[in-house]
């Protein structure tokens, strides 16, 4: 009866360290979305900077800059998140 008690409550152990790294790698996939997501993002707004500053030699907006640069900080929180 005590062996069978033991093995129970390392089978219950088990399921429970696999219930929390599944809900781990959850977490991580998602932020590993959140962060791609983001950077796709920066990379398309910094081609069409480029784009106007080569092709039609117009500097970007102040105003523009400053959006890539909060972006830019947001993804930086979202990485260094834990």
């Amino acid at each position: 009866m005590l062996i069978n008690t033991y093995i129970t409550l390392d089978i219950i152990a088990i399921l429970r360290l696999t219930k929390f790294k599944f809900i781990l790698m959850t977490d991580i996939a998602q932020k590993k979305e959140n962060v791609k997501m983001h950077l796709k993002d920066l990379r398309q707004n910094l081609k069409k900077m480029h784009l106007a500053v080569t092709e039609e030699l117009v500097l970007p907006q102040p105003d523009e800059v400053k959006t890539l640069m909060n972006k830019m900080d947001q993804l930086l929180k979202l990485i260094e998140s834990k």
